[in-house]
């Protein structure tokens, strides 16, 4: 079942076409990844489904078609960008303020919040005191507070390093019944998701997964990308017979060769 199906979907802006029968589908209760370089539009299709930009095509958010003038829309889903916007008090107030629950789950939310991401000592904080990593985590946890059933990602991270970045997605992959779709220009990032769309020359030129996204090399590296790091060395070795599969997860690849 999909939550968002786009179809030949067309906008330009300035005579400069930026999409041309395009195309998506978004799985529902999934992770999806739209990978383009800067400038292929992936910010402009963000603001096409927030429905902040009119469109020429179809396209229908869990069995509605998108429209400006249905709030339907602004319900079920969030935008978490690089613009982090937080009301200048403590963490908990800005928190608070995002969720639409009783003040007893909320409290319930908060001691999830604090013993995943061990923040517990930021609760209490002024937002101005947090450090840019520690904004962005709020930033990013005001959002998903109330868990909106569809979550649309654009390079939400600016100030997480990597380890802070797999937290938050882990935390989001574990949660039920949410729907993610990711806007990135990293080509490591298809190693967390469940499907991958490469957007070129205003089209979704290829749909494939982590486990099929070798085969696709050759598309791939003329869409301005390489294959992610682990995959590229996996192929690798496996070419000098030390693996025997292609592997995706670094340690589990060290573990392997030093058996």
């Amino acid at each position: 079942m999909n939550s968002i199906i786009i179809k030949n979907l067309n906008f330009s802006y300035n005579d400069n076409i930026i999409f041309s029968n395009f195309n998506l589908n978004v799985k529902r209760n999934k992770f999806t990844l739209v990978l383009g370089l800067n400038g292929t539009g992936k910010s402009t299709l963000c603001k096409i489904l927030n429905g902040d930009k009119s469109y020429d095509g179809y396209i229908c958010i869990e069995k509605e078609i998108l429209s400006k003038d249905n709030d339907y829309f602004s319900k079920i889903l969030t935008l978490i960008d690089n613009n982090i916007i937080l009301k200048q008090n403590t963490v908990i107030e800005s928190l608070w303020c995002n969720y639409d629950s009783s003040f007893e789950n909320f409290k319930d939310k908060l001691k999830e919040f604090g013993d995943y991401f061990q923040i517990k000592n930021l609760f209490y904080k002024q937002i101005c005191e947090l450090k840019k990593n520690e904004q962005n985590l709020i930033y990013i946890l005001s959002k998903i507070i109330s868990n909106p059933p569809l979550i649309m990602m654009d390079e939400p991270f600016p100030f997480l390093n990597k380890q802070e970045k797999l937290k938050v997605i882990s935390y989001l992959k574990s949660l039920k019944n949410i729907t993610v779709l990711y806007f990135s220009s990293d080509i490591e990032d298809a190693l967390l998701a469940d499907e991958i769309n490469f957007i070129s020359n205003g089209q979704n030129k290829l749909t494939t997964s982590i486990h099929q996204i070798s085969k696709h090399e050759k598309n791939i590296r003329k869409f301005g990308f390489s294959l992610p790091f682990s995959i590229d060395l996996s192929k690798k070795l496996s070419y000098y017979n030390l693996l025997d599969d292609e592997v995706t997860n670094i340690d589990e690849m060290v573990e392997i060769l030093w058996k």
